[in-house]
């Protein structure tokens, strides 16, 4: 646990040490869209649609899941810096103990977001497990201009459901959104001169400004 008064690069990551081993586990989530919903009903329903439906049925009826959806701007925003900047730490915050965990994300493919912890993947690469795995459907992206997105909570309790709501919107900030990518530029570019506490902030931003995650009820299948 690092304390938010003590944020600094260096105790976060040592610049230039990161190996690229890339993660590997039993997958949580189908890879296709086709194996979730009916597709010749999507095609019917407008992008709207598509999106409401897809995430009222994972914010609603899945216990350990999230839906999301981006636009088709923002997945192009996403697919270029995912495949220049694959790997990125997000601080998973904790103030009922003035601190955050540090998570390490790495996009694969430019489809799947594998979140580690940083000090597992630091000591041992070869062993360290996805805890928090997103996972972009880019099916719909040429008919509705969308993408979808599931995010799926691996290790509960110690990661909560609103731990994952909240990483999902700063995630998208900083991969999808254009005017932060320059926050993965210095990360990799000038990794020295980072600060951190820019990416705390904006998740401290996050925490303050995002509405809460939808309540899960348990209901019939989409």
């Amino acid at each position: 646990m690092t304390s938010l008064a003590r944020v600094s690069a260096r105790t976060v990551w040592r610049p230039g040490r990161l190996h690229t081993r890339r993660l590997s586990f039993s997958y949580p989530a189908s890879r296709k869209l086709d194996q979730i919903v009916r597709m010749q009903s999507f095609a019917r329903l407008s992008p709207g649609s598509c999106a409401e439906v897809w995430q009222t049925y994972h914010n609603a009826a899945q216990e350990h899941s999230l839906g999301w959806s981006l636009s088709r701007s923002r997945y192009a925003h996403f697919v270029h810096n995912a495949r220049r900047y694959p790997m990125f730490v997000f601080p998973l915050l904790r103030p009922e103990q003035a601190g955050y965990v540090s998570l390490l994300a790495q996009t694969q493919d430019a489809k799947y977001v594998l979140f580690t912890y940083l000090q597992e993947y630091r000591d041992r690469p070869d062993r360290a497990q996805p805890r928090l795995v997103f996972t972009v459907y880019d099916e719909l992206v040429a008919d509705k201009g969308l993408a979808l997105v599931r995010a799926e909570v691996v290790h509960h309790p110690q990661i909560r459901r609103e731990d994952a709501w909240r990483l999902l919107h700063l995630w998208q900030q900083v991969y999808a959104d254009e005017d932060d990518a320059q926050l993965l530029r210095q990360f990799y570019e000038r990794p020295r001169e980072f600060d951190y506490e820019r990416v705390v902030a904006a998740a401290a931003g996050v925490a303050s400004t995002c509405p809460p995650p939808p309540t899960f009820r348990l209901r019939s299948g989409c």
